[in-house]
């Protein structure tokens, strides 16, 4: 008999799911059965539990968002990495305000008080180039098209890590919003959503900046494509 092994995945040698799996096997095997694999998941579960709470990775995992190409229960573990690492970089920016003494605060009102600016002096001042927010680092040595401005990579919201099952969740929710107009409208909106986050970071960090700009950093091949055209 020939068995066919497409479509099967696993998980990488030595990794949690790896050695979970031989334990697994053992328990069915040689400890007895069920009663003692039920009891192993129990204590596995509450290990998982504690760690999430506790804002321990789970060890034995690659890092990053759940990788398709293994077993959905790895892409799971994953994913619970994932959300422990959100956690813990939540919770630190939280824990680490910006102290600023009373004294400090008086002397920062007194000296906005003293601060005066002249009409024309402001007026001097382009509005596209004041507090520009969310900058990473400069796009090479590129400069706004309408402003001799350097470009600058904006710090953009990293994209939202789905395990397997709940990309196919997300194309059915697409499928059952039907193919009508308004279907077609709230269709895009969601797809267009990543997209619209990353054009009002990168217009935050490039005041001035034009839709020709966007286009540059974001996708620099129809940006040439164009220029040959």
């Amino acid at each position: 008999m020939i068995f066919s092994y497409i479509g099967i995945k696993s998980c990488p040698k030595d990794s949690l799911v790896w050695r979970l799996s031989v334990v697994f096997a053992h328990c069915l095997h040689v400890l007895g059965g069920l009663k003692p694999l039920a009891h192993l998941m129990h204590e596995f579960l509450l290990e998982v539990r504690f760690r999430y709470e506790s804002g321990l990775l789970l060890p034995g995992l690659p890092t990053g968002n759940p990788d398709h190409g293994y077993c959905l229960l790895h892409q799971k573990l994953q994913m619970i990495n994932c959300c422990i690492e959100r956690k813990r970089a939540r919770e630190s920016q939280q824990n680490s305000p910006e102290i600023v003494t009373e004294t400090e605060a008086t002397e920062d009102s007194d000296e906005d008080e003293d601060i005066f600016f002249d009409c024309d002096e402001a007026e001097s001042i382009p509005i596209w180039s004041k507090d520009p927010q969310g900058r990473w680092k400069k796009f090479g040595k590129s400069k706004l098209l309408e402003h001799d401005e350097y470009l600058y990579v904006p710090i953009c919201q990293d994209p939202t890590p789905l395990t397997e099952d709940m990309l196919a969740e997300h194309a059915e929710v697409m499928l059952q919003l039907g193919m009508d107009a308004e279907g077609a409208q709230l269709r895009a909106r969601m797809q267009s959503a990543a997209l619209l986050s990353d054009m009002e970071s990168f217009k935050a960090a490039n005041p001035g900046c034009v839709l020709a700009d966007f286009v540059r950093w974001h996708s620099p091949r129809d940006w040439d494509t164009e220029k040959v055209l």
